[in-house]
């Protein structure tokens, strides 16, 4: 050794090591554990400062109200290293460093309520998409799902855990046994997260009940599970759990439910939010449009029945609303605008919580004491708020429809998830003189064979109620 005079140096033995002149020498094994431990303790240094500066990243960004991208991303890193650091056997920490190192990981998983915005259209861009699909972000999301199972469970947790499931796509088989064990006490919850993990129960009482599949799940079981669920979390007594499903979490359940229900019809319309949430679902439902609806609509009908209710309640009954938000921690003043908007009713009483954009294309529907909806004013309507309007035919033929406004997918032509995120975000949306800007406007030209929407000057497009 050229510098025996090195503080990691005096961590050896003197009896192992021997001087020649300036140099020093010591026994192999010695010298090992000597350099193992100087540079595990400079690695720990190391990664401390690179996690107080993202920290620090990620309160600038917060403060300074920059993007969801922009304030995901350091918490994305933070998990990486803290985790690395956590994990590296040779490095070992007192308990004292891994606590610090676990307040970290803490920390990251904020990383939750970037994703999950209360206004959903923070996290309408490409790169929160693209951040969304990575390993790493799976990852994390299961370090949530991990501490949601924890304890005596609650509506708050498994609201949580289904929702990350849906979002990230379906976990990994430890976790999933994880999941189940945990959501025994809950007939409904359990039935529900057996079909998302394709563990198809039987739906037939002359089935023996020990007879699970191992199937991708039918989207009629699926829509009947997840209605059936989110019925018992509505029924609860709400003002007597400590952690209740919160009215976002549930309005995005909620939204899942309707998606598949419209999905099993063959055709449905929907916000660009909430076809992104869809999106990410595909990558593991198994085609679901080949599912046909036939025979089941009166479990459709059920289905539409509940969320027609909800909504219903959800905007008659505002002091309810008010403190169901309230007990859930979120600001009431800030949400509820947001909430209204996304129910999107046209009531004097409630259209005066709505953007004024939404309202001035909204009071063009009005007629008489009524209200009728053209299909065209909607989509105007929701592109002006920053949600367009998507319509999505997965079988049914739309060679025939025209809405200047809104973003139409065809799935019969358009399969490929590139494609369909390339329609949902085209990279150049300025309309040629004459024309009206549009968000098809960087298809390809499989993506804009055959979607329009009923004639071309909008006037075919059925009417139909508000509730």
């Amino acid at each position: 050794m050229l510098k025996p005079d090195a503080d990691w140096v005096r961590t050896i033995d003197d009896r192992s090591t021997r001087r020649i002149g300036k140099l020093l020498s010591a026994d192999a094994s010695h010298f090992v554990s000597a350099a193992r431990s100087h540079w595990c303790s400079e690695l720990f240094s190391v990664g401390i400062k690179v996690l107080q500066t993202l920290e620090a990243l990620h309160k600038f960004s917060t403060t300074n109200s920059l993007s969801m991208f922009c304030q995901s991303m350091p918490l994305r890193h933070i998990f990486e290293v803290a985790k690395f650091l956590l994990d590296f056997k040779f490095l070992l920490c007192n308990n004292h460093d891994r606590g610090t190192l676990q307040n970290f990981v803490q920390l990251s998983t904020i990383y939750f309520v970037d994703v999950f915005p209360l206004d959903c259209r923070k996290s309408l861009t490409e790169n929160m998409i693209h951040l969304r699909r990575t390993e790493l972000s799976r990852t994390l999301l299961e370090e949530v799902v991990h501490g949601n199972i924890k304890g005596k469970l609650t509506y708050g947790q498994i609201g949580r855990v289904v929702m990350m499931w849906l979002w990230s796509g379906k976990p990994t088989e430890e976790l999933y046994k994880k999941i189940e064990d945990r959501f025994k006490d809950n007939s409904s919850w359990k039935a529900l997260v057996q079909n998302l993990s394709g563990k198809i129960m039987p739906e037939s009482s002359e089935e023996s009940p020990s007879s699970i599949s191992d199937e991708a799940p039918s989207a009629i079981s699926l829509i009947c599970k997840f209605h059936k669920a989110l019925e018992d979390a509505y029924n609860a007594n709400w003002r007597k759990e400590d952690d209740y499903i919160s009215p976002s979490c549930f309005l995005y359940l909620l939204d899942r439910l309707l998606i598949l229900a419209f999905n099993v019809q063959g055709f449905f319309v929907t916000t660009k939010s909430s076809t992104v949430e869809w999106l990410i679902y595909q990558q593991w439902m198994a085609n679901p449009a080949d599912s046909s609806a036939n025979g089941f609509q009166s479990s459709l009908a059920a289905v539409y029945d509940f969320v027609v209710s909800i909504i219903r309640q959800f905007l008659s009954n505002r002091q309810d609303i008010e403190e169901w938000i309230k007990k859930s921690k979120i600001n009431f003043e800030n949400y509820y605008p947001l909430l209204v908007t996304r129910l999107l009713l046209g009531r004097d009483n409630i259209t005066s919580q709505l953007p004024k954009e939404l309202c001035g294309v909204l009071q063009r529907m009005r007629k008489g004491n009524g209200f009728k909806m053209n299909a065209n004013v909607l989509a105007e309507a929701f592109k002006r708020i920053g949600d367009p309007l998507v319509i999505v035919s997965l079988r049914i033929n739309c060679a025939n429809f025209f809405c200047p406004d809104a973003i139409l997918v065809d799935m019969g032509v358009t399969q490929c998830r590139e494609d369909i995120i390339r329609v949902l975000f085209p990279r150049n949306t300025r309309a040629p003189p004459g024309k009206t800007a549009s968000a098809e406007g960087d298809m390809s030209n499989s993506c804009k064979k055959g979607i329009s929407l009923n004639g071309e000057d909008g006037s075919n497009v059925p009417n139909c109620d508000i509730f």
